[in-house]
């Protein structure tokens, strides 16, 4: 099963640039036509939060206008800067995002592998938020089957060494890392909101944060210091199941790959490519 995140999207207005600079849209469009060339095709698309950059319908309406292009079935989870409520009403009645209340999380049955759905966006803050009510959801949620498990979430739930993410302390997921560490079909955790790549452990089960499709930011670890902003996105991530564990990271599908790859640049068919590198054994 392939799995795709695309996460911190930060879609403006119609015709409107973030800080004055940065074409949000223009970068989402260009992830999106990486996706639907991707091969082998892609399973499902899961967006992780930050779809807006203001929780206003016009931006969600500009969102949902842009993400309408994405070719596999995509879900999106609310993040930090997204307003649950609005979501729920601006995607009412589609697949996209099909809670319509609290704790607005929900699951994905049709596929090889388990997705569940996370909740962590916390009213008036971008400091992150999983209550008893989101948990005791998880739990009861994670009863009902066997099935190997993925959760997504916006918040990483995981101690990243960036002051600016790390600034409302473990406690908010300790909860997490308690279900998590005694519920073996859980494989593996996908965030979101730092707009960097990190991995991490959260009950022993691999955390993978990955960057924004919007822009980049350079987060000294160890440091309480400001982020440098980059304005480019990043490639989506792949989340390959093979089975028995995921295997993740950035994959690009450029167009015109076909052209550029190392066997028709070196001449050789690929096959006695792959010859020559095994060399004389």
């Amino acid at each position: 099963m392939r799995i795709v995140q695309i996460t911190d999207t930060h879609i403006m207005k119609e015709g409107e640039l973030l800080y004055g600079t940065t074409d949000t849209a223009k970068h989402l469009r260009a992830v999106i036509a990486e996706v639907n060339s991707a091969d082998p095709k892609i399973d499902c698309v899961l967006i992780t939060g930050d779809l807006v950059e203001q929780p206003n319908e016009e931006a969600f309406h500009h969102f949902k206008k842009i993400i309408s292009g994405i070719k596999p079935t995509s879900f999106l989870l609310p993040g930090n800067h997204d307003n649950p409520e609005m979501m729920a009403k601006v995607f009412e009645g589609g697949q996209e995002f099909p809670p319509l209340e609290e704790p607005f999380q929900y699951t994905l049955e049709d596929f090889e592998v388990r997705i569940l759905m996370l909740n962590s966006h916390q009213a008036g803050s971008d400091l992150p938020a999983f209550g008893k009510d989101r948990l005791a959801w998880l739990e009861q949620t994670l009863a009902t089957s066997k099935k190997p498990v993925l959760i997504a979430i916006h918040h990483p739930p995981m101690e990243t060494g960036m002051s600016m993410v790390d600034m409302v302390g473990p406690e908010w997921y300790q909860g997490l890392d308690h279900l998590i560490a005694k519920s073996p079909e859980v494989k593996l955790v996908i965030c979101g909101h730092a707009h960097s790549t990190l991995t991490g452990t959260l009950g022993g089960v691999p955390v993978y944060m990955a960057s924004s499709s919007a822009y980049q930011l350079a987060v000294p670890r160890g440091l309480d210091r400001a982020p440098f902003f980059i304005s480019m996105p990043a490639s989506a991530v792949l989340h390959e199941w093979n089975g028995d564990h995921f295997r993740s990271g950035p994959q690009a599908w450029p167009a015109g790959s076909d052209e550029k790859r190392i066997d028709a640049l070196s001449g050789m068919d690929w096959d006695s490519l792959k010859k020559s590198m095994r060399g004389k054994k």
